[in-house]
């Protein structure tokens, strides 16, 4: 799964770990228009993703990326 989705647009890093979840995904939107549409071409394309959790960063304090 990991390699089919580090293919789509937006993702920058995909992550396997261990636990309940199984990836992490870090991706980059514009706004939360393009997020939506992620998460429906998550839904509506791969049927072995069984649940998508989101966590939207709001700031970073320690190596701090350009979001852009």
């Amino acid at each position: 799964m990991a390699l089919k989705i580090h293919k789509l647009p937006h993702v920058e890093d995909v992550w396997e770990i261990t636990g309940d979840t199984d990836l992490i995904v870090r991706a980059y939107f514009k706004d939360v228009d393009e997020l939506n549409d992620f998460l429906h071409t998550l839904g509506n394309n791969y049927p072995e993703i069984e649940n998508v959790i989101t966590h939207v960063v709001l700031g970073s304090y320690k190596n701090p990326e350009p979001w852009f």
